[in-house]
């Protein structure tokens, strides 16, 4: 049993535990690439005081309101890890926890804001009988090219589901699929 993604002749699939493995790496990608955009940021437009300045990011700023949105996700996944289930153990929630954190909208602005929208879009389907529109496809691929390099980091297996154009045992890489959605105008299907 697993999950299989469809775009006309372009598949990709994977069982539920490596479907759920490749978006926490990409949760953690993520953050771990928006809190080196932060660092970055600050280094090159901190000492900018012209409110007039694109790249103006004081306090008040939408910069600055939207950056403590994305703090405040990354604050509550971690507090809900470390909530213990009815026996007592720690469980990997992550996606439902990301899932209920981002029912509130103005966490789902602050990750289009950032250009991270493509995050929400991944993880907000169901495992089976959903769809990914060419839009969400969109967003998907631009947050991939983003969170690259911190894939690769992070999890070599999952840099390679997501990014390797080698031929996989079932399937293709879940870009080339995205892509084929985006490029296309069509939508994944989800089984």
């Amino acid at each position: 049993m697993g999950v299989d993604f469809y775009c006309g002749e372009t598949t990709f699939g994977t069982s539920y535990g490596g479907w759920n493995k490749l978006r926490r790496i990409v949760i953690k990608s993520t953050f771990d690439y928006i809190q080196n955009k932060f660092q970055k940021d600050f280094e090159l437009y901190n000492s900018i005081t012209d409110e007039e300045d694109e790249h103006y990011i004081a306090e008040g700023t939408r910069y600055n309101c939207y950056k403590k949105d994305i703090i405040k996700i990354f604050e509550l996944m971690q507090s809900a890890s470390k909530k213990p289930n009815m026996f007592g153990m720690n469980i990997d929630t992550t996606i439902n926890d990301f899932i209920d954190i981002t029912r509130h909208l103005s966490y789902v602005d602050a990750l289009i804001y950032f250009d991270i929208g493509g995050l929400y879009s991944l993880c907000n389907k169901n495992d089976c009988e959903g769809f990914y529109s060419a839009g969400n496809s969109l967003d998907i691929c631009h947050l991939f090219d983003l969170i690259k390099p911190f894939i690769k980091i992070n999890n070599e297996d999952t840099y390679s589901a997501i990014y390797s154009t080698e031929t996989r045992f079932y399937g293709h890489c879940l870009y080339e699929l995205f892509k084929k959605s985006k490029t296309q105008n069509k939508k994944i299907t989800i089984a």
